[in-house]
């Protein structure tokens, strides 16, 4: 056989020992090269997946407290003005929520003025109605009052000026006629 030593201790005929060499050497980069790109995947893949994660959990931090916050947004228009939300962070959304219940508080206070104001207006009404000058006079004052904390103050001067005019009304105007009242009012001179 014309094959020498070498050429038979690989099996491959026709080949080189150096030529055999060269191809295991080639052989062997090419499975590094598999390797680094099978690990270069790998480090992409766990790339992308870990800021998909983050950029979840972000969104997570960011969306939760607000949804809460539009429950509660949608609790106050509702009209439960007693209802508060609870600041989960001392971030942005968490100084938004501690606004809003100032608002909210501010609101309520608001509606309650409100409120008392239309209260006062309907016992003005009725002391006009009775002839009660006395008590038109206080009912004045207190809507008068009313008006100045609502920040109405052209109308709480109005009120008060009205009040001032009942009062400087002549006590013989402010007695009711006898007509109407069964005790008679008799003015002393002296």
């Amino acid at each position: 056989s014309c094959m020498s030593k070498d050429e038979n201790s690989y099996g491959l005929s026709g080949l080189t020992a150096e030529r055999a060499r060269a191809l295991l050497r080639a052989d062997a980069a090419g499975a590094e090269v598999r390797g680094l790109a099978a690990i270069d995947t790998l480090a992409v893949a766990l790339a992308v997946g870990g800021g998909a994660g983050i950029a979840v959990w972000i969104s997570t931090l960011i969306t939760n407290p607000l949804k809460s916050l539009m429950k509660d947004i949608q609790e106050v228009s509702g009209g439960n003005l007693d209802h508060e939300t609870i600041p989960r962070s001392s971030d942005e959304i968490g100084t938004l929520a501690g606004t809003f219940n100032k608002m909210t508080g501010a609101l309520k206070v608001a509606h309650e003025q409100e409120i008392q104001q239309k209260k006062m207006e309907h016992q003005l009404a009725i002391a006009r109605e009775i002839g009660d000058r006395q008590g038109e006079g206080s009912d004045l004052g207190n809507l008068g009052n009313a008006y100045d904390s609502l920040g109405r103050y052209a109308e709480a001067i109005a009120v008060e000026e009205e009040r001032i005019r009942t009062a400087s009304t002549p006590m013989e105007e402010r007695m009711p006629s006898h007509s109407h009242h069964p005790i008679s009012y008799t003015m002393s001179s002296g």
